[in-house]
């Protein structure tokens, strides 16, 4: 939302019978399914004893303003819940957010029909 206020929820991610409460932004532009920010990956990954799985191909994501950024190579799978709904084994997208460790994108909502 230009300027305006963000629309986050609520949500926990949980793996390996551990679990994590944040807010994630739900953002209908970002053309893609999950991202989580590099450095809360970094962080989540020694927490709940994981270890970044490599794409098989990587991706070249564009910013808002269409320009290309820094490639990603990584992804996460975790347990998603909202609302008290699991949503089991998402892949989480890891990059470079800088203002949200969580975006959901449109792919996600289109998906889970939100």
């Amino acid at each position: 939302l230009m300027g305006g206020k963000h629309f986050t929820i609520p949500c926990t991610l949980s793996k390996n019978r551990y679990s994590i409460n944040l807010s994630a932004l739900i953002d209908s532009r970002a053309n893609s399914f999950v991202f989580m920010d590099t450095t809360y990956a970094n962080n989540i990954t020694t927490f709940l004893n994981l270890k970044p799985q490599p794409l098989i191909q990587p991706i070249i994501p564009k910013g808002f303003n269409k320009q290309p950024g820094k490639l990603v190579t990584h992804f996460i799978t975790l347990y998603l819940s909202l609302d008290s709904q699991r949503q089991e084994n998402i892949p989480f997208l890891i990059l470079d957010l800088s203002n949200h460790n969580i975006i959901l994108g449109l792919k996600w909502i289109l998906y889970f029909n939100i």
